[in-house]
């Protein structure tokens, strides 16, 4: 995607970064995985985790009559 090399602030934030010499891209690679991991262990406890009771469905649901 050309958009990502050019416009993709991340992408364009991680240059930065390295080119600063704030962070080494083993660093940011690193920051990566653990991001990556935290994301698909919430993934994988959302949809082991059991549905809510039907009691609680319109629970935090805001309307104006």
């Amino acid at each position: 995607m050309l958009w990502r090399k050019d416009r993709d602030p991340i992408t364009n934030f991680t240059q930065l970064l390295v080119e600063k010499k704030i962070s080494t891209t083993e660093e940011l690679k690193s920051i990566e995985r653990e991001i990556e991991t935290e994301a698909e262990e919430a993934v994988n406890y959302a949809l082991d985790a059991a549905w809510p009771d039907s009691s609680e469905v319109d629970m935090h649901v805001f309307a104006s009559n």
